[in-house]
C-alpha cells in the first residue's frame, strides 16, 4: 500500500490536468492530510490555471463534481476510507484582491502579509464521498 505522500504523488501524476467542459484544468500540487478524522481522508488539489477552472465551474458544476467524485471514489476504495476533496486556489497579490472576499466555505480567504502583499487561500469546492453508501455531496464557494 502507498504511503499518503506517495499516493498524493501518484494522484498528482495522474490528475495534474483534467478536461471538463472542453477546458483543461491543471493543478500545482495535490496534498493528502496525514490526519484522518471520522474515518475520512482529506485531499487538497491546488488550482494552477484559475480561468479554466472557473469556465468549467460556471458552465458545468455537475461535470466538475462528477470528475472529482470519481477521483474520491478511487481514493476511498484504495484506503477503505471516506474521502473529502477540496479544490483550492492560492496566490499572492501586490494589490488587495477584493474578488476573493466572499466565500461560502471558508470565511477568511485573504491575509495581509505585509509590504503590500496579500495571500489568497480560496477553496472553490469541497466534495465528500461516503464510501459505505457510495454517495457524495458538495459545497461551493458560491
Amino acid at each position: 500500500m502507498f504511503s499518503l505522500e506517495d499516493f498524493a504523488d501518484y494522484l498528482f501524476g495522474k490528475y495534474k490536468s483534467i478536461t471538463i467542459y472542453n477546458r483543461t484544468i491543471s493543478f500545482n500540487d495535490v496534498v493528502i492530510s496525514d490526519e484522518i478524522t471520522n474515518d475520512t481522508l482529506f485531499v487538497f488539489f491546488y488550482i494552477n490555471n484559475l480561468e479554466s477552472f472557473l469556465t468549467a465551474m460556471i458552465n458545468s458544476k455537475s461535470g466538475v463534481e462528477k470528475a472529482f467524485a470519481d477521483i474520491a471514489e478511487e481514493i476511498a476504495y484504495y484506503y477503505d476510507l471516506n474521502t473529502s476533496i477540496s479544490i483550492i486556489y492560492t496566490n499572492v497579490f501586490s494589490f488587495y484582491p477584493s474578488a476573493f472576499e466572499q466565500n461560502g466555505i471558508y470565511p477568511n480567504c485573504i491575509d495581509y502579509l505585509g509590504n503590500n502583499r496579500w495571500l489568497v487561500f480560496y477553496p472553490y469546492m469541497n466534495l465528500y464521498l461516503d464510501k459505505t453508501y457510495n454517495i457524495y455531496f458538495t459545497e461551493w464557494a458560491y
